[in-house]
């Protein structure tokens, strides 16, 4: 059997990205608030809200383009690695469908294709 490293790896760093994920969006979410604040962001002296304000809007702009980012390296970089554990050891040569026959009683995943915003599997009993 070969070693589960680097799906646990992928795995891990997949979480990471998640979490990653999850405090630029929300940093974003502070930037957005602080720029729809009336009181910090629209002065009485006339100038605007970007004029006051535009480094916030910027600044919720890279935290967003970030944020999404990572959460769909880490969906990613998560979904190959548990892909790599359930494939297991089918990725020998000669264990393919035809070897899951002798291992009555057993499941075995047979293949696995990555799609655009998917993952499919297919196995035998």
């Amino acid at each position: 059997m070969k070693s589960p490293v680097l799906a646990w790896t992928l795995i891990g760093v997949g979480a990471a990205s998640g979490v990653a994920s999850g405090i630029t969006l929300g940093l974003r979410e502070n930037r957005a608030k602080r720029w729809n604040d009336e009181a910090e962001c629209v002065p009485a002296n006339g100038n605007t809200r970007q004029e006051r304000c535009g480094s916030l809007k910027s600044e919720a702009d890279t935290f967003q383009t970030i944020g999404i980012t990572t959460a769909i390296a880490g969906v990613a970089l998560a979904g190959t690695g548990i892909a790599l554990l359930l494939i297991g050891d089918n990725e020998r040569p000669g264990s393919g469908p035809a070897d899951t026959a002798s291992n009555s009683g057993s499941w075995k995943l047979t293949s696995c294709n990555a799609g655009l915003m998917s993952i499919a599997c297919s196995g035998s009993f």
